[in-house]
């Protein structure tokens, strides 16, 4: 059985724990890394990862074969005929056993580069445009 000063003491806790909590929090928003200690996080997570790393090639290669597929589906009445950005890393790259962050940040560098294009597909079907992806013509990184 509880009384009103086991209440009044269990809210003045969860007070403190939120306090705690919340004291926590904003000390984290303060916290600044520089490029290298960044990086060496990064690199730590990484190799600490049952993921694989995918590299350029890998992923220009594989980039290809997405577009040959949806190409396919599309010509048989399936589909739209687009790669999409985000489901590409997740759904394709992901459940190939690929590390989802590295593979948006490679995925970046290329569209940086020049060596994938993204775009904004429009369509009747989308309310929005779906964010896609596609290996420019010369296809070399």
């Amino acid at each position: 059985m509880f009384s009103n000063s086991d209440l009044d003491e269990t809210i003045v806790l969860c007070d403190d724990v939120y306090n705690i909590i919340s004291n926590a929090n904003e000390a984290i928003e303060n916290i600044v890394f520089s490029v290298d200690e960044k990086e060496a996080l990064r690199d730590n997570i990484v190799q600490n990862n049952a993921f694989k790393v995918i590299t350029e090639n890998e992923l220009i290669l594989k980039l290809k074969s997405s577009e040959e597929w949806a190409a396919e589906r599309f010509s048989n009445g399936f589909g739209e005929g687009f790669v999409g950005h985000s489901s590409f890393v997740k759904n394709y790259l992901g459940q190939a056993g690929y590390d989802i962050a590295s593979s948006f940040k490679v995925l970046g560098e290329l569209v940086n580069r020049n060596a994938v294009e993204s775009y904004d597909f429009v369509s009747n079907k989308n309310e929005y445009p779906v964010k896609a992806i596609r290996v420019r013509n010369s296809g070399s990184i």
